[in-house]
C-alpha cells in the first residue's frame, strides 16, 4: 500500500493531526476503505521452507510450493503453487461448508493460482505435483506440501 501523510501545522504546544492518504496498492488494486477490504495470508504452522513472495508461499525440500491470501474486497481466496513442471497437481483442502478434506486434480505447470469463491471460516490446503503414467500405470507425485491455514473470517 502506498500512503502520503499530510500534516496540519500547529502552533507551540498544540496538538498536530496527521492524515494519511492512501494512494494505492501494491497489487495495483484501489482499497475500497469503505468496505474495510484487506488481505490476509496463510501460515504454516507444521514448518516448511518459507520461499518468499506474496503470500508467503511454504515447501519442504521435495515437494511443490504452496501459499494462500483472502482477497476480502473480492470475496475470493487465492491459492498459489508450483515449483514443477507436471502433468497435473492433486490439491486437499477442507473448507468451511466440507468439514472435511477434498481432492480435486488441477492442471500442471510451473506456477499456478487457484481461484475459489470466498466463504468465512477456515481453510487448510496441502498440495503435490504428479505426471500421469502410461497405459495402467499409476501417476508419480511428489511428496505432500506442507499445511497451509488460512483464516477467512471478516473478523
Amino acid at each position: 500500500m502506498v500512503a502520503a501523510p499530510s500534516v496540519v501545522a500547529a502552533g507551540p504546544g498544540a496538538q498536530q493531526s496527521t492524515t494519511v492518504h492512501v494512494l494505492g496498492s501494491a497489487s495495483g488494486q484501489s482499497p475500497d476503505l469503505k468496505k474495510g477490504c484487506f488481505f490476509r495470508d496463510g501460515t504454516a504452522p507444521n514448518g516448511g521452507s518459507d520461499t518468499g513472495g506474496t503470500p508467503p508461499r511454504f515447501q519442504y525440500g521435495n515437494s511443490p510450493y504452496l501459499g494462500a491470501q483472502l482477497d476480502s474486497c473480492g470475496d475470493v481466496v487465492r491459492v498459489y503453487f508450483g515449483g514443477y513442471n507436471s502433468t497435473h497437481y492433486n490439491i486437499r483442502y477442507v473448507s468451511p461448508t466440507s468439514g472435511r478434506w477434498v481432492q480435486q486434480e488441477l492442471a500442471g505447470g510451473p506456477r499456478r493460482v487457484w481461484t475459489i469463491t470466498a466463504e468465512a471460516g477456515d481453510y487448510n490446503f496441502v498440495v503435490q505435483a504428479c505426471n500421469r503414467g502410461g497405459a495402467l500405470s499409476h501417476s508419480s507425485c511428489t511428496r505432500w506440501s506442507p499445511q497451509i491455514y488460512l483464516n477467512a473470517r471478516p473478523w
